[in-house]
């Protein structure tokens, strides 16, 4: 899936298969499947992706114009393992995002103005 192996295959059946996938992370684009047989080499586009990161609360929801707080970010699907996630405040990056697990990551908060700023995070 891909373009990564498998962890592990199973046969069903003639129309069926299982695929056990590596942990990780994708572009946000959908991603082929490539079932290889002794018969031939079949390709499936657009038939998997993998969970968005998804942030859900932050340290702290405050900092001076002038930028250069430090808060932590937590939610869901950041990797499992450093992927170099990039953290963004108003669209802008932060000046600087750590990788602490699959649910935090520190932003160093970039310059700014105003109230009710979004919050994304991009890996991979």
């Amino acid at each position: 899936v891909g373009g990564t192996a498998c962890e592990a295959t199973g046969w069903i059946s003639d129309s069926s298969v299982t695929c056990k996938l590596p942990s990780g992370v994708a572009p946000p684009q959908s991603l082929a499947l490539v079932f290889t047989t002794a018969q031939g080499i079949s390709t499936v586009a657009g038939i998997f992706t993998y969970n968005r990161p998804d942030v859900t609360r932050m340290s702290q929801t405050n900092s001076l114009p002038v930028g250069g707080a430090t808060v932590q970010l937590f939610g869901h699907n950041f990797g499992v393992s450093d992927y170099t996630p990039e953290a963004y405040i108003d669209f802008e990056s932060c000046a600087r995002t750590v990788w602490t697990s699959d649910s935090a990551l520190t932003c160093v908060v970039p310059p700014g103005y105003g109230t009710a700023r979004g919050v994304a995070v991009q890996v991979g």
